[in-house]
């Protein structure tokens, strides 16, 4: 982040994903469903890995800088 560089990894580890990250993007069948910071709860985390949109279960996406 502070050298201006985006690195894509791709995993299915998501515990070694947030100790590496400072934005964690959640695909699920070809789309985006959210980008989340390394430490938003791990409900949100599921329900975008499920195919839910944050937004249709009450949360708005997480800002991170």
């Amino acid at each position: 982040n502070r050298l201006g560089v985006t690195v894509v990894i791709t995993s299915s580890e998501l515990a070694e994903l947030r100790s590496i990250s400072d934005r964690i993007a959640i695909i699920y069948e070809g789309m985006l469903s959210g980008i989340l910071p390394p430490d938003a709860p791990d409900v949100e985390y599921g329900l975008l890995m499920a195919g839910k949109s944050l937004e249709e279960v009450g949360v708005r996406e997480r800002a991170t800088n």
